[in-house]
């Protein structure tokens, strides 16, 4: 599941984003597992989706958000 929306997610245009330090790892770890989450910063909102294993966060604006979920709806009426 989670691997499927990763591939989803980086095809949509959301950039890959390392998470270096310990703060940048707590950071990761305290967001909702699975799940996109809006946020903001600087008056931007972004959505984010973390991937602990890998140490990465996966960083999108609300167009590659939603091309991610066109993306994620056309495969699932592909398998359905």
């Amino acid at each position: 599941m989670t691997q499927r929306t990763e591939d989803l997610l980086s095809q949509g245009g959301f950039k890959i984003v390392r998470a270096n330090t310990p703060a940048q790892q707590a950071r990761l770890r305290a967001l909702p597992a699975n799940r996109i989450t809006m946020v903001q910063r600087d008056g931007k909102e972004y959505f984010v989706f973390p991937d602990v294993s890998q140490n990465v966060l996966y960083v999108g604006q609300k167009s590659e958000l939603q091309n991610y979920q066109e993306l994620r709806a056309a495969q699932d009426l592909g398998s359905g």
